[in-house]
């Protein structure tokens, strides 16, 4: 069934923008498990894996100060839902 659909999708869609839907899709994935990862850390070590996290990780990505704090709040009132 899924080679029918692959097939019968690159008669109707250029392979680039196929592609480039595929790539996209990965990087949602991908992000989705970086967030994941975050927060089964922060849930098992609270701020022992987000203070050196903030202040080394977000300095070296040259995070704005003010983003950071605004995902250390998300984070933590995540934690609580």
């Amino acid at each position: 069934m899924s080679v029918i659909c692959f097939d019968i999708l690159c008669q109707f869609l250029p392979l680039s923008l196929f592609l480039y839907t595929v790539y996209v899709s990965l990087q949602l994935v991908l992000f989705g498990e970086i967030v994941v990862a975050q927060k089964v850390m922060y849930d098992k070590f609270m701020d022992d894996f987000l203070v050196p996290f903030i202040s080394k990780g977000f300095y070296v990505a040259h995070c704005p100060p003010e983003m950071a704090e605004q995902y250390r709040q998300k984070l933590q009132v995540s934690l609580f839902e």
